[in-house]
């Protein structure tokens, strides 16, 4: 379930992470009360706060040029200050070609806590751990611009999470 988290598919190394992120890119409410880990260093602390109450999300689409159809997805990653985190997917494929048409749509939501594992003042290393007990570890990175990226590279779209009180 979490291993399509903004394209998280396992940590790479923070150090592989950094040199990623250091070349140019272009350049419901959750009420669990369980506090987060302490962090052990001022830059995970620093993370912690940056993290802590923040709604990460992704879109995509693609409009296919020969036929009629596409497929659209919206990806919503809640991180509270509390220690948890609330994730949320839906998307959506439809086709329309001579004589039928045909369409298919799905949602994904897990909650769970979430913890540092390792930073530095501009790469984090951060592990998810959903209520069923499946874990996921993944990068994300302030790049050059400023602006918040996974480890693969791709630009996330922040704004104050409406589902962390």
């Amino acid at each position: 379930m979490l291993r399509k988290l903004f394209g998280f598919s396992g940590i790479a190394l923070l150090s592989t992470a950094i040199v990623q992120l250091a070349t140019p890119i272009v350049s419901g409410t959750i009420s669990i009360g369980i506090q987060p880990a302490s962090a052990s260093t001022q830059t995970d602390r620093q993370w912690q706060q940056y993290l802590g109450g923040r709604k990460i999300v992704e879109f995509s689409n693609y409009s296919s040029s020969f036929g009629g159809g596409g497929m659209s997805s919206q990806k919503e990653l809640h991180i509270c200050g509390n220690g948890q985190f609330a994730y949320a997917a839906q998307s959506a494929v439809s086709m329309d070609v001579s004589g039928a048409s045909g369409g298919s749509s799905g949602q994904n939501r897990t909650t769970g806590t979430w913890k540092i594992v390792e930073s530095n003042q501009s790469v984090v290393a951060v592990e998810f751990t959903s209520s069923t007990g499946e874990k996921e570890q993944g990068v994300l990175g302030f790049g050059q611009d400023g602006r918040l990226y996974d480890g693969n590279g791709k630009k996330l779209l922040t704004a104050p999470s409406e589902a962390c009180q």
